[in-house]
């Protein structure tokens, strides 16, 4: 019984693995096809990251920080 758990564990991590893989794989080539390269998108998901976290913060008062990234 345990053999078959385990063989069916080993089974689904290798899918996981499988379809992580075929993201990157799709993600590159539709970076490619689109004519942009990996540091713009690494651009792009910092300065969303900034946006998102400057959401997140509030002051004392209730009031919003802004951005550092639009300053």
């Amino acid at each position: 019984m345990e053999d078959q758990s385990h063989a069916s564990r080993k089974e689904k991590l290798r899918f996981n693995d499988h379809k992580k893989n075929q993201v990157f794989f799709n993600k590159g080539r539709y970076l490619k096809e689109t004519g942009h390269n990996m540091e713009h998108e690494w651009k792009r998901m910092i300065l969303n990251w900034r946006l998102y976290r400057a959401r997140d913060k509030v002051t004392t008062d209730g009031v919003f920080v802004e951005a550092e990234a639009l300053n």
